[in-house]
Formats: C-alpha cells, sequence, structure tokens
C-alpha cells in the first residue's frame, strides 16, 4: 500500500479523536464539572461504585496524589462520597450522589446525541463496516503496542 494513503488514513484518525474530545470537553463543560472529574464520576458511576482510590489511579495511569485531589473536589462539588468500607475500614468506599447520577445521565444522553451527528447519513450496513475496519485497526495498533512494551494484556 502507498505511503501517502497509510498517512492520510493515520491524520484522519488523529484528528477525528482530537476534534471529537475537543467537541466533548466543550459538552462536559457546560455541565459545571472539569474534564478530570468527570471522567473519573463516569469511571466510578460505571463500576458501582469503588473502593479504594488505587483502583482510580491505576485506570488513568496518574498518581494517587492526583486522584486525592479530583476526589476532593468532586466531594466537596456533591458529586460522590466517601464512606468507611464495611470489610475493611481501611478503605474509603466511593459512591455517586444524585447530583453525580443527574451528570452521567445528562452525560449519556449528551454523547448519544454527539455519536448521531458524527455518524449522521451514514447506513447500517456502512456502519457495520466501519466498526469492522476500526476493529482491525484496533488489533494492529494493540499487536504494536505489545511488541513495542513487552506486555501481554493491553485493553
Amino acid at each position: 500500500m502507498e505511503n501517502n494513503i497509510l498517512r492520510l488514513a493515520a491524520r484522519n484518525l488523529g484528528f477525528i479523536n482530537r476534534t471529537k474530545h475537543k467537541v466533548f470537553d466543550k459538552l462536559v463543560g457546560k455541565m459545571g464539572i472539569h474534564h478530570s472529574q468527570h471522567m473519573t464520576l463516569m469511571f466510578i458511576g460505571r463500576r458501582g461504585g469503588i473502593n479504594s482510590q488505587k483502583e482510580i489511579s491505576e485506570e488513568f495511569e496518574i498518581s494517587p496524589a492526583a486522584v486525592a485531589v479530583t476526589l476532593k473536589k468532586m466531594e466537596k462539588g456533591g458529586y460522590i462520597e466517601r464512606n468507611a468500607d464495611e470489610q475493611d475500614g481501611r478503605f474509603n468506599r466511593i459512591t455517586v450522589t444524585e447530583k453525580g447520577k443527574s451528570i452521567i445521565e445528562q452525560t449519556r444522553l449528551c454523547f448519544d446525541e454527539a455519536d448521531r451527528k458524527m455518524f449522521a447519513g451514514f447506513t447500517e450496513e456502512e456502519m457495520q463496516d466501519f466498526v469492522s475496519l476500526l476493529e482491525r485497526v484496533k488489533a494492529n495498533i494493540i499487536k504494536m503496542d505489545q511488541e513495542t512494551n513487552g506486555k501481554d494484556d493491553v485493553n
């Protein structure tokens, strides 16, 4: 395959990813919550709560100190609660409050609408083909990551 077409495909994927993040960050900003807090809130919401800050630190590959600052702001903002874990008092069980659940629901509605707009005009068959092609690209990039990092397990 010609290098020009490969570069064009890679550039387009990068542009799409950057622009999607920029648009989604603006949508999240309108909800009154900071980007890192929003990502953390969505993670906690998906998990139905978590038992330790370490889970967040590992998920986002950030320092435990950064997680502590984010959680403190989220708790102060009323998005989460921290309560001593019933089985192990050394840990705080972190759960989403009603205010946080409202943000999660707004996010889902907002992102669903954004996804519909992003793929406007595509037929069902085109979308299935597109997803299939993206899965192949994903498999190739995972293989590249494993080869460069020597890792066997990449999500």
